[in-house]
């Protein structure tokens, strides 16, 4: 990829709503996601094994959606949530850091306010600017 380091990513989608719209939403924006081509790689957050005993075809955290993405193209990823929250005044996502920090896309989006979460991002890409 470039040369750069991709930047990891958890998306949390509409946290605190039920289950089935959680889900339906972070299935929608993984493909919204891919549109932003190979750069980025976007998919459900895997959860944990079942039990033993236990059969399932896929094991996802509803409503969490991991990203990699490389550095060059955080503003258009900024720009797709930014755009993908606009379309429902339901929709609501936190982005988590790798430190474990999380960072509200605002659903208003004005310029500084976007600009803000791309500079946030960006420094985590950066060794030893995040805090």
């Amino acid at each position: 990829m470039n040369g750069q380091l991709p930047v990891s990513l958890r998306l949390i989608v509409n946290d605190g709503d039920d289950s089935e719209f959680r889900d339906r939403l972070s299935r929608e924006l993984v493909s919204e996601c891919a549109e932003l081509g190979e750069q980025l790689d976007a998919t459900l957050w895997p959860g944990e094994e079942p039990g033993e005993g236990h059969r399932a075809l896929e094991i996802v955290q509803i409503g969490q959606i991991a990203v990699e993405v490389l550095p060059n193209l955080i503003p258009a990823l900024v720009n797709k949530l930014a755009e993908w929250i606009k379309r429902d005044a339901d929709r609501d996502i936190e982005i988590e850091l790798g430190d474990g920090r999380r960072v509200k896309c605002p659903a208003d989006t004005s310029p500084e306010k976007l600009e803000a979460l791309v500079v946030a991002l960006q420094a985590e890409a950066t060794p030893g600017t995040s805090s």
